[in-house]
């Protein structure tokens, strides 16, 4: 729409709150002008990888650059904190595409168990058994962006799996394996709270 019937759209919203002779339409033209100015939202960036490899991300969440440079310092556990529709999942899959890597996430919600992460071990047609490992597993082992998603509402059980992982580099799962954390191994963890309450606010 052009940049007139934005404001008249507006005007028209203000008007059935206010009477008609208190609307400025120059002050509302310049509250509008103001809040495109400032608004953030999805854009183009390239990302330019230490090897010289470029990424082109057509729709970065605002905050990319940002993670990027958490990352850039040598952070490899980022949380992020923010309701449901703040673009955290897609600010991970932004992370991965950025920086060339292999994405996975798991939601833990309540039920999500240890086999869930660590990878399960399965009847083969032989009859043996044989361990399955995870998505989790896979990007903890061979490097990628990992999003562990509703943090604040996982079982506190499996939190201490995740602790392990995060604090040592290593895991263990059922069948006695070790896990080795690879250098290129981002850990995201996305909340919807600091874990007090309905929401961030």
């Amino acid at each position: 729409q052009t940049d007139s019937q934005i404001f008249k759209l507006l005007a028209n919203a203000i008007h059935d709150h206010l009477p008609a002779d208190s609307i400025d339409e120059a002050k509302v033209r310049q509250i509008v002008e103001t809040e495109v100015a400032s608004a953030r939202l999805p854009r183009p960036i390239e990302v330019r990888l230490p090897d010289g490899q470029r990424n082109q991300i057509d729709t970065a969440h605002h905050q990319l650059e940002e993670v990027l440079s958490l990352i850039g310092e040598g952070h490899q556990n980022v949380l992020m904190v923010g309701p449901a529709g703040s673009g955290k999942t897609t600010l991970a899959k932004n992370l991965a595409q950025a920086l060339g890597l292999e994405f996975g996430f798991i939601s833990l919600s309540q039920g999500v168990t240890e086999s869930h992460l660590l990878g399960r071990i399965l009847p083969q047609a032989d009859g043996s058994w044989q361990y399955q490992p995870s998505r989790f597993i896979e990007v903890f082992e061979n490097g990628g962006v990992f999003l562990l998603d509703e943090i604040d509402a996982a079982d506190p059980n499996l939190m201490v799996s995740i602790n392990a992982a995060l604090a040592n580099g290593i895991l263990a799962n059922p069948n006695g394996t070790i896990h080795k954390r690879h250098e290129k191994t981002i850990i995201i963890a996305a909340a919807n709270t600091w874990g007090r309450g309905a929401d961030a606010s």
